[in-house]
């Protein structure tokens, strides 16, 4: 699930994906969809703070995505009113609050973060994914799967979840 999480930043600037997959292109990102916790805008980024349900995969991964509503910001804004930023695994926590009986292997645990500051090159408005077509990375990528909306890849992904439980069921039968 989270492999599919490349596409997600492959919308980032330039110096955002360079930024994530760093030098070995090893990106194991949970991304938290539901809007939570905040973003404050500051010099040059913004600062996360709150908590990320439904963070599947997060013991496994080098980098979160979360989707956070901007602090003061309405829709008649010209910025973003939601972003999408990715955060090193080092600047979250954790929090096992994933006490369930199925999905079980899922992981889907809460992430905690404190006054993260995130650079701007990190951070993608949300408009920009599910609305206007018009992420940074679509200058840096000419495939084009890397312009498909959000919406089909989203529903690519679950249904790779779907068509997975669907084998391991006929497996078991």
């Amino acid at each position: 699930f989270n492999a599919a999480h490349t596409w997600w930043a492959a919308q980032l600037p330039e110096w955002g994906q360079i930024d994530v997959f760093g030098s070995d292109g090893d990106l194991r990102a949970p991304i938290a969809l539901a809007p939570q916790g905040i973003a404050e805008p500051v010099a040059g980024g913004f600062r996360l703070e709150g908590r990320w349900d439904y963070c599947s995969g997060c013991d496994v991964s080098n980098w979160l995505g979360v989707i956070a509503p901007v602090a003061g910001e309405s829709k008649a804004a010209a910025g973003p009113v939601v972003l999408l930023a990715f955060v090193p695994q080092a600047e979250f926590r954790v929090h096992d609050n994933w006490q369930v009986l199925g999905l079980r292997a899922t992981g889907s645990k809460r992430a905690v973060m404190e006054r993260v500051f995130v650079p701007d090159h990190r951070t993608l408005s949300f408009s920009a994914l599910t609305h206007q077509y018009t992420a940074p990375g679509h200058a840096v990528h000419s495939n084009p799967i890397y312009r498909v909306p959000l919406i089909p890849i989203v529903c690519i992904e679950v249904a790779a979840i779907a068509i997975g439980i669907a084998a391991a069921a006929i497996d078991a039968f």
